[in-house]
């Protein structure tokens, strides 16, 4: 695992991870403008590092496929990691 900062990769971890969050929380009628905050910072953080290497690590793992079915294969290797059962 490289440490993969950049710019992007904060902004777009904040975002996804406050924006899904916040619809989640919302529909469950517990929205909160910390927990907004303290989403955001742990996107913008753990998130941030986390997300590029493993989709890093899905490229290693489907090198010689073919373009449909790697599309599907890495589509099924990132859902079954970001899947929280």
């Amino acid at each position: 695992m490289k440490l993969i900062y950049s710019k992007k990769n904060i902004i777009s971890g904040a975002l996804i991870f406050c924006i899904g969050d916040t619809i989640a929380s919302i529909v469950a009628n517990e929205f909160s403008v910390l927990r907004v905050i303290g989403i955001s910072i742990i996107g913008a953080t753990i998130y941030a590092f986390e997300i590029p290497n493993v989709f890093i690590w899905i490229e290693k793992k489907t090198p010689g496929i073919l373009n449909l079915k790697k599309g599907m294969y890495r589509g099924l290797l990132a859902t079954l990691y970001f899947n929280p059962l």
